[in-house]
């Protein structure tokens, strides 16, 4: 098993969508930056991580663990994060955790629930998960999926207290009945600590296969 000592310190890093933000966890506290500026991912994501270290007055040395939300989401972003997180984690030889960029979605709403997270594909399509919420964690209900809006499973528009994300942009070819909508809502790292059920660990020597999701569109 490559599960860490969950209470040591940790880093989380999403990359997933235009904005970019990281986060460090030690002894509770939570210390945690994010840029909002579209597509620069590579200039301010170690800069940021630098910020957080320095801040909690940590080496990369201190971390236990690094968990990096693996998409789906951006191809371009995505594969910043995972090299970013692939190098430090084999630099100190700490393992990674994958974690759905839906599930950091979700958690990041604030909802307690079932959340529905949606993130734009930008191509005519969304990607989409379902997850219950609750004191501080989160329970994956639904594997994530990519649909086009109008095939956004019934029951899961059904059953959803909230439905938040990107993706809410196609809102007119769904159906929620009562859901309530947050479509501003972006993934922030810091949200990374309240899913750690959800996370997958690895060495930092296996490979990191991303979540993209892209093959399950049909012709």
């Amino acid at each position: 098993m490559n599960i860490p000592d969950l209470s040591k310190p940790l880093l989380a890093i999403d990359t997933a969508t235009p904005s970019c933000s990281v986060a460090v966890r030690v002894n509770q506290r939570i210390i945690a930056r994010a840029d909002h500026s579209v597509a620069k991912h590579t200039r301010v994501i170690l800069p940021m991580i630098k910020d957080c270290l320095d801040e909690a007055q940590l080496a990369m040395t201190d971390i236990a663990g690094i968990i990096l939300s693996a998409g789906p989401g951006a191809f371009t972003g995505l594969r910043v994060g995972a090299s970013v997180a692939s190098g430090l984690a084999y630099a100190s030889n700490i393992p990674i955790g994958k974690l759905s960029s839906l599930a950091l979605v979700a958690a990041t709403s604030g909802e307690t629930g079932i959340v529905l997270p949606l993130l734009d594909a930008r191509i005519e399509h969304c990607y989409a998960g379902l997850y219950h919420c609750f004191d501080n964690q989160i329970e994956v209900l639904a594997p994530d999926t990519l649909c086009a809006p109008d095939e956004l499973p019934e029951d899961w528009q059904t059953r959803a207290q909230c439905a938040v994300g990107s993706g809410l942009i196609y809102r007119d070819k769904m159906h929620f009945a009562t859901a309530k909508l947050l479509p501003d809502t972006v993934p922030l790292a810091e949200k990374a600590f309240s899913c750690l059920s959800a996370v997958c660990w690895q060495s930092a020597q296996t490979p990191i296969e991303l979540y993209y999701l892209r093959n399950e569109i049909t012709s």
